[in-house]
């Protein structure tokens, strides 16, 4: 059991995400994976907040990218926990792919 590598994806909800996501897009790296994946997240979230109701769907501002979200979300005064958990998650997978 000793050789065997282990690790926790989603373990500290506490990073601060808006800051840690805002440093990534500064970046300019050779991103190809992140970026397929940054477009597939988005395309996916938009579906998904697509299928909410009217008045959740009020407390998600509009995107078109996950950057753009992550801009709009940290000026909203009004948090929600799923998009706050959801930013978490697409945080730590970046992190993880870079």
């Amino acid at each position: 059991m000793a050789d065997q590598l282990a690790f926790l994806l989603f373990g500290d909800q506490s990073i601060d995400v808006h800051e840690c996501l805002a440093d990534f897009f500064r970046r300019e790296n050779d991103r190809v994976l992140s970026d397929s994946f940054l477009k597939q997240t988005s395309s996916a979230l938009e579906e998904e907040v697509d299928r909410l109701s009217n008045i959740e769907r009020q407390q998600i501002p509009t995107f078109n990218t996950i950057q753009e979200l992550n801009e709009k979300y940290h000026r909203c005064s009004q948090k929600t926990s799923a998009l706050d958990s959801t930013l978490v998650c697409i945080t730590q997978l970046l992190l993880y792919i870079e």
